[in-house]
């Protein structure tokens, strides 16, 4: 321990203060750059020619609208195939807290998180050909203009990958 200083005060030695500035400002930098995925915001269209549906057929247009504010994101989603329109939406907070919610007609549970600048979102339903587990990987191109999911589903004993490249509407 350090004697007081002439007021009757311990201080730290100047290498102390300025590692201890160094560690709170590096701290502030990490929290506001992690904390800014608005980029994610908005309406995005998937490019058919350019996504990987792990052949199976690709739908005739799909849209996504995600809003991340507050902690959650809210994913809405209209599919369309052969003339009929396939919607759903859920919202899901991105602190990894697994919460429960209706997802394709049915209860569901799911889960999203940050890893870095990727979302991480899975999701886990039951359906007649056995529990359906879903995990989705969303990165933003460097230049904003394009949303690229990397998705891996579980059903049945069965898997199937899929690379979707969403474009912004």
């Amino acid at each position: 321990m350090r004697a007081p200083d002439a007021r009757g005060e311990i201080t730290m030695t100047f290498d102390r203060r300025v590692l201890l500035m160094a560690l709170v400002i590096a701290a502030s930098a990490a929290t506001s750059v992690a904390a800014d995925h608005s980029g994610f915001n908005g309406s995005w269209k998937a490019n058919l020619q350019k996504s990987d549906f792990g052949g199976q057929p690709a739908p005739d247009q799909w849209i996504r609208t995600l809003t991340i504010q507050n902690g959650k994101i809210t994913l809405a989603s209209i599919q369309a195939r052969d003339g009929q329109e396939l919607k759903s939406e859920f919202t899901l907070p991105t602190d990894g807290k697994q919460i429960s919610m209706q997802m394709g007609g049915g209860d569901a549970k799911g889960t999203a998180v940050w890893e870095g600048d990727t979302l991480v979102i899975k999701t886990q339903r039951d359906s007649m050909n056995g529990e359906i587990v879903q995990n989705e990987r969303a990165t933003l191109a460097a230049d904003g203009k394009a949303i690229t999911f990397d998705v891996a589903i579980q059903v049945g004993g069965n898997d199937l990958k899929m690379k979707m490249i969403f474009e912004k509407k």
